[in-house]
């Protein structure tokens, strides 16, 4: 074993020595590889560093709807019907469709960033409300406080109006809290 690290010992000498001639006979070819790979690695940094965003400046936008899935909750619900035939998962679709997310982002980022809500859809740089529609969606509709009405199609129910969004701005946590009460 001792012989192994006398040799490799040796070999590093040796290497060491050579470098050493390499760096007396071309000192500036050596300080311009050694620069170009210092700068080669600084830029690669600073390309990589801006890719990942911060979390904390982020909005934070949350919706909570309380269904009732089990029997048990429905044997307690009221007998009679309290609106009108709703298809689960039309409902569930539009609630969680990227259109309806794309609006409330706008209008909780204009929150964040402004203090006041935007009042219609232009304020809250967003499509017209007859076009931001879907299978499920058939208008979105920023109104005064940043609230938004969303309007059903028949995908959803036959004679539902739609729901109505309302965001309350969180300063202390630059987040936007979602209240969601169905339409009349």
């Amino acid at each position: 074993q001792r012989l192994r690290w006398a040799a490799a010992r040796r070999e590093l000498l040796t290497a060491g020595d050579a470098a050493r001639q390499v760096l007396r006979a071309h000192p500036k070819r050596v300080a311009v590889a050694v620069g170009f790979a210092l700068m080669s690695s600084g830029i690669a940094a600073y390309a990589i560093a801006p890719g990942t965003p911060d979390p904390a400046l982020s909005p934070r936008v949350t919706l909570s709807i309380a269904l009732q899935t089990d029997a048990a909750a429905q044997a307690q619900a009221p007998a009679a019907p309290v609106g009108p035939p709703i298809n689960p998962n039309a409902l569930h679709v539009a609630l969680s469709s990227l259109l309806l997310a794309s609006v409330k982002a706008a209008v909780a980022n204009a929150m964040i960033a402004d203090g006041s809500a935007p009042a219609s859809n232009a304020a809250a740089k967003v499509g017209a409300p007859d076009y931001l529609t879907s299978n499920e969606i058939s208008h979105i509709v920023v109104g005064p406080g940043g609230v938004l009405t969303v309007g059903f199609t028949g995908a959803v129910s036959p004679d539902a109006v739609g729901v109505t969004l309302t965001p309350k701005l969180d300063a202390a946590r630059r987040a936007v809290d979602w209240s969601c009460v169905s339409g009349s």
